[in-house]
C-alpha cells in the first residue's frame, strides 16, 4: 500500500471542494467521460521505454454519503502495464484527494499531501509543452535526500499536465499529457484559442532533432492562415536561460515577398517537420544539455509564438552531408596495459636462444612501446602480476595509475621487478576493469602473456563483465608462444569485447602489433554501424587496396585509424558500402539502410544523366550530319 502512496500517478491528484453528491473538483476537472492520453517514459527495469496509454473517469458512486469517481487506467510501479481502477474524491476539510482501499479504509495519494508540498499560481513556464499559467506544481518530498523525488504540474481546468520522478537506484519516469477530452472538449499542449490548435513537438536523438508543428483546426468551420510572404513558419532554439539563439531554421533563407494562404478543413491539420543536426548559427557544435525551441507562424497582423519548451540536446552528434552518416565527438580515450610477470616468464623462448627469455622480449617491447609509441601524455596505466612484488594470487601490482603517462616512470619500475610468482591473470584483468570502469571514454586492456590463470579463476568473468557494462570497452590480448589451444580460447575471449587477440614470438613482431594496436586505440576513431534488419550480424573493414583490417558485428563500434574505408556486411545477402571517412578522435556511425536507400538513389540518378547525355550526343551528331549534308549540296 506504501508503493501505491509513493508511486501514485498523475491524475489524481488537484484539490477543491466536495460534498457528498455533487462535489466540485479545482485542478482535476471530474466527470464520467473525461479522458487524459498520457505519453509515459521511463527506465523503470534497467531498460528505456516508451508508450501511449488513456486514463478516464468511467463512473461516479455514492459510498457512506461521499461521492468517488472511478477512475481506470491508473499505472502502477511500472507504469502503465500495471494500470488499475481506483475509487478517488475530493475532501474538502484536509484539500486533497484520497483513494478508497476495499476495506472501506481513505488513504492520500501522494506523501505530504495536502499543501506540505503545493507551489500555487505558478504563472509562466511550460511543462510537456502546456503552458504553466493558472498552475499548480507539487513536489513529493521535495528536499529529501536518498529519497524518490517527485514533481507534479496540475492546471486548472485540464487536470495534470506533467509528472517527473526519479529515485535514488537509477529508476526515473516521465508522464506528459498530449491530449484532454473534457465535458465534450478536446485539447492539446501548445497554442488553442477559437477551433485551432497549434503544438510544437522537439524529438531529440544522439545526432539530431526533429522538430514538429502541429496546427490542428478542432471547430467545424474552416481555418483560414495568411502569411505575408512565402515563409510560413520558424524554428528558434535558444541556450536554457532563453539568452542566446543558437540557431534559427530561416537564416539565411531567402522568401518571396507576397501573400500566402492555407486552408485546414475541420477535424483536419497540418504537421511541419524540420531537423536541426546540433550545429549552431556560427557551424560549432553545441554541448549536450538542456536547450529551448520555439516555434513561430508569421501570420498577417498576428505573428504567433508556440513555446519556448525544453529538450534535452544529443551527445555530440554532427551529420556529414548525408542523413545516414553522423559523427560524435568521442572522449580522451584510456589505456590499461596489464604485463604477465609469472616465473614461465623467465623461460627461454626456445632451446637454441641461450639466454634470450621470454622477460626480455616482453621488457624490450615494452620499452620501444613507451618510448617510440607517442603514448607520452595519454591516459595510461601499467599494471603487473606475478613479480617478486605480487607473486601471491591475491596481489597485483598498479605499477602506474591512469594519469598522463610517464614512460621512464613506468619503465624503472617494471625493471625492478623480477618475475617469479603464480599468474593470478583473471585478478588483474579485474583489477585493471575498476580502474578504467568510471572513464567516460573509450576504454582499452592490453594483456600481455605467456599462458592463462594459474590461480583457479576464469577470465570469461571479466570479458562478460567488459561486454556488458560498455561498448567502449575491449581487451586485446598479445599471447606468447601459445599452445593453439590456448590461442583459441583468447580468441573467443577478445571476440566477445569486440577485441582481438595477437600471437607472436618475436621482439619484432610484439613491438610492431603493440605501437600498431596503441595507435588505433589512442589517436584513431571508431566506426558503428547501426542497422534494424542486419542487427548482431558481422561486417569486416577494408582499407583503399581492399585488405581487411578489422571486423566487428553490428552494434558494436570497432577502433580504426583515420581514413577512408569501405564495409562488407556479412548477412544472408553480402552488403557493401563504400567511402566512409574515420576522424581521429570522432565515432562515424553509420545507419545502414538510410544509406543504402541513399547509395540506391545516387545510382539512379547516375543513371538518368548517363541517359540524358547519350541523348544530348546523338542530337549533336544528327546536327553535324544535317550541317555536313547541306555544305555538301552547296
Amino acid at each position: 500500500m506504501k508503493n501505491l502512496i509513493s508511486l501514485s500517478f498523475l491524475l489524481v491528484l488537484a484539490f477543491g471542494k466536495g460534498d457528498a453528491t455533487f462535489p466540485q473538483t479545482p485542478f482535476w476537472p471530474m466527470e464520467v467521460g473525461n479522458k487524459w492520453v498520457y505519453e509515459f517514459k521511463g527506465n523503470l527495469t534497467g531498460r528505456q521505454t516508451s508508450s501511449l496509454f488513456e486514463v478516464e473517469v468511467v463512473d461516479r458512486v455514492i459510498k457512506d454519503g461521499y461521492t468517488y469517481w472511478v477512475v481506470a487506467g491508473y499505472p502502477g510501479t511500472l507504469g502503465p502495464v500495471q494500470s488499475q481502477t481506483f475509487h478517488v474524491r475530493y475532501n474538502s476539510k484536509l484539500k486533497g484527494y484520497f483513494y478508497r482501499t476495499p476495506s472501506g479504509e481513505e488513504l492520500p495519494f501522494l506523501y505530504g499531501d495536502p499543501e506540505a508540498a503545493r507551489t500555487y499560481a505558478v504563472s509562466s513556464g511550460n511543462a510537456g509543452g502546456w503552458d504553466l499559467e493558472n498552475s499548480m506544481k507539487y513536489h513529493a518530498c521535495k528536499g529529501c535526500k536518498n529519497q524518490m523525488n517527485d514533481e507534479w504540474n496540475l492546471k486548472d481546468g485540464l487536470g495534470v499536465i506533467s509528472r517527473n520522478w526519479y529515485s535514488p537506484n537509477g529508476s526515473w519516469g516521465s508522464y506528459v499529457l498530449r491530449e484532454a477530452h473534457i465535458n465534450g472538449e478536446v485539447f492539446y499542449p501548445g497554442y488553442q484559442k477559437d477551433g485551432l490548435n497549434i503544438e510544437l513537438r522537439a524529438n531529440p536523438d544522439r545526432t539530431k532533432v526533429r522538430f514538429e508543428m502541429i496546427i490542428r483546426n478542432l471547430s467545424e468551420e474552416a481555418k483560414f492562415l495568411n502569411y505575408p510572404s512565402a515563409q510560413k513558419f520558424d524554428f528558434v532554439v535558444y541556450d536554457k536561460n532563453q539568452s542566446k539563439v543558437l540557431w534559427k531554421w530561416s537564416s539565411g533563407q531567402f522568401f518571396l515577398e507576397s501573400l500566402q494562404k492555407d486552408t485546414i478543413l475541420p477535424g483536419k491539420e497540418i504537421k511541419i517537420e524540420r531537423t536541426w543536426n546540433y550545429f549552431d548559427r556560427s557551424s560549432n557544435l553545441v554541448k549536450a544539455g538542456t536547450l529551448l525551441v520555439e516555434g513561430v507562424l508569421p501570420i498577417v497582423d498576428n505573428e504567433l509564438k508556440i513555446g519556448p519548451i525544453a529538450f534535452e540536446a544529443g551527445s555530440g552528434f554532427t551529420l556529414e552531408g548525408s542523413n545516414a552518416i553522423a559523427e560524435e565527438i568521442l572522449e580522451v580515450p584510456a589505456l590499461e596495459i596489464v604485463v604477465d610477470y609469472s616465473k614461465s616468464l623467465l623461460d627461454n623462448i626456445n632451446a637454441s636462444s641461450g639466454r634470450n627469455t621470454k622477460h626480455k622480449v616482453v621488457l624490450n617491447g615494452l620499452e620501444n612501446l613507451f618510448l617510440q609509441g607517442g603514448l607520452e601524455e595519454e591516459l595510461v596505466a601499467l599494471r603487473v602480476f606475478g613479480s617478486n612484488e605480487n607473486s601471491d594470487c591475491n596481489l597485483t601490482s598498479l605499477v602506474h595509475p591512469l594519469e598522463s603517462f610517464k614512460p621512464y616512470k613506468a619503465l624503472i619500475s617494471l625493471e625492478d621487478m623480477v618475475p617469479s610468482g603464480a599468474s593470478a591473470l583473471t585478478r588483474a584483468l579485474k583489477s585493471a576493469y575498476l580502474d578504467l570502469k568510471n572513464h567516460p571514454g573509450p576504454k582499452s586492456i592490453f594483456l600481455i602473456t605467456d599462458g592463462g590463470d594459474s590461480c583457479g579463476e576464469s577470465p570469461w568473468d571479466i570479458a562478460r563483465a567488459l561486454n556488458k557494462n560498455s561498448p567502449d570497452f575491449t581487451l586485446e590480448v598479445f599471447g606468447f608462444n601459445l599452445s593453439s589451444k590456448m590461442q583459441s580460447a583468447y580468441k573467443n575471449l577478445t571476440k566477445e569485447t569486440g577485441g582481438s587477440f595477437y600471437p607472436f614470438v618475436t621482439l619484432v613482431e610484439l613491438s610492431s602489433l603493440l605501437e600498431d594496436l596503441a595507435k588505433v586505440n589512442m589517436n584513431g576513431g571508431q566506426l558503428e554501424i547501426v542497422s534494424d534488419e542486419q542487427k548482431g550480424e558481422g561486417f569486416v573493414v577494408l582499407d583503399s587496396y581492399g585488405s581487411i583490417v578489422a571486423s566487428s558485428s553490428v552494434g558494436k563500434p570497432v577502433r580504426l585509424l583515420e581514413g577512408t574505408y569501405s564495409i562488407r556486411v556479412l548477412g544472408s545477402e553480402t552488403i557493401q558500402v563504400p567511402s566512409i571517412e574515420i576522424s581521429k578522435g570522432r565515432r562515424t556511425i553509420l545507419f545502414l539502410e538510410e544509406r543504402l536507400r541513399e547509395l540506391d538513389e545516387l545510382e539512379a540518378i547516375d543513371l538518368k544523366v548517363s541517359e540524358m547525355n547519350k541523348e544530348v550526343e546523338k542530337e549533336s551528331d544528327e546536327e553535324g550530319s544535317e550541317k555536313g549534308g547541306r555544305r555538301g549540296i552547296r
